[in-house]
């Protein structure tokens, strides 16, 4: 489950472009202009004292009767002036293609943020905007992507990890994010986790390589195979995955196969694939419908004893089978009457027969007299 992660829209240029060319938008949070249009050069007739003069609208800085240029430092503050010695508001990009601040006043903005267009932008020490820089600010962390918005949402930084922000920008850390209908979860750091285990309130939970945790999924990890249901939690003891199958997991979640499983009185048997068998035969054994192994009764033509091991018929053995009547009749496939008081069967043809309360029915005389059991004389 992929995340639906929002590409941070638009460049740097484009961002900006737009609020140079429209002051009114630009001036959203400073109420000025962003960059003043530039008139043609200034030509004075008198000798002017050094220092800032307003004049056809725009602010100047003159030293020696010119308007300066470029950087300017006056009273501890930073301004930068255009070309023509035009003082500059709102933003400026560099040659190195860095973005600056300046307020209505024309002076350089350090660290503070800076609203335009509906997002929100970071200066610097420096002054600089920040680009794919994290900013600690009031007990909360933020991010600035490649085109210096502060992120919302899902975003990730330039080591390619994926975090969450609020709509306040601040990142999101130690808690389950539901998200396109996936949960993922963000650890201390605030990183999503991928490719992990986590263990929360006494369960575990796996996240794969989008961030998503699996439910109803299976992982293989580690040569072991791992079950994760419709919560997400790792299943342990026996569960059913979508399909329906039975599979029996350890205390520590890894699957168990090709082995017998006993669980609540009965026995089971886990296939190669880790799945419980059922109707089947697993070597002399037979297990049921329910998957439990079947004791003292017939499956088709063969017994299986108190043990659930298979008879083999006149054997002779000691625990050859002894089958229990119905109702005091016996099934026709174990037609021989025993009487357990007496110790004596009777057969289909003998006097006795039909007014025999059988106590426990044999399916040959072999097997009665394997159990001490004598013949009716008639």
């Amino acid at each position: 489950m992929r995340k639906s992660y929002r590409a941070l829209a638009g460049t740097i240029a484009g961002v900006l472009a737009l609020a140079i060319s429209s002051p009114a938008v630009a001036s959203e949070s400073v109420n000025k202009p962003m960059i003043a249009s530039v008139g043609t050069p200034l030509i004075l007739d008198n000798k002017i004292s050094d220092g800032w003069h307003h004049t056809e609208g725009h602010w100047y800085y003159f030293v020696g009767n010119y308007p300066v240029s470029g950087w300017l430092e006056d009273a501890g503050k930073r301004y930068y002036l255009g070309d023509e010695g035009v003082m500059i508001t709102g933003w400026m990009q560099n040659k190195l293609g860095e973005y600056f601040y300046f307020d209505a006043s024309g002076a350089m903005t350090t660290n503070k943020w800076v609203q335009t267009n509906g997002r929100w932008f970071y200066l610097g020490d420096s002054g600089t905007m920040l680009v794919n820089q994290w900013l600690s600010a009031g007990g909360h962390w933020y991010y600035f992507g490649s085109d210096g918005a502060m992120a919302t949402g899902w975003a990730k930084d330039t080591t390619g990890t994926y975090y969450y922000f609020n709509v306040s920008g601040a990142m999101q850390s130690n808690q389950w994010m539901a998200s396109g209908g996936q949960w993922y979860y963000l650890n201390s750091s605030g990183a999503m986790l991928a490719n992990n285990w986590l263990q929360s309130n006494g369960k575990w939970y796996y996240f794969d390589a989008t961030g998503a945790m699996l439910a109803n999924r299976w992982l293989s990890a580690g040569g072991q195979w791992y079950y994760f249901g419709a919560s997400g939690a790792m299943a342990s003891g026996w569960a059913t995955d979508t399909t329906g199958t039975y599979y029996y997991f350890n205390a520590s979640g890894a699957m168990l196969s090709n082995q017998w499983i006993a669980s609540g009185g009965q026995w089971y048997y886990l296939g190669s694939s880790g799945a419980m068998m059922r109707n089947a035969w697993v070597g002399n054994y037979y297990v049921g419908p329910d998957g439990a192994m079947m004791r003292n009764a017939w499956i088709g033509n063969y017994y299986v004893g108190a043990d659930g091991a298979w008879i083999a018929s006149g054997s002779g053995s000691a625990t050859q089978s002894i089958v229990n009547t119905i109702g005091g009749q016996c099934p026709a496939y174990a037609p021989i009457k025993g009487n357990q008081s007496s110790m004596i069967y009777h057969m289909p043809e003998q006097r006795f027969y039909n007014s025999t309360n059988a106590e426990v029915c044999f399916a040959n005389q072999s097997d009665a007299i394997a159990h001490g059991y004598r013949k009716a004389k008639v």
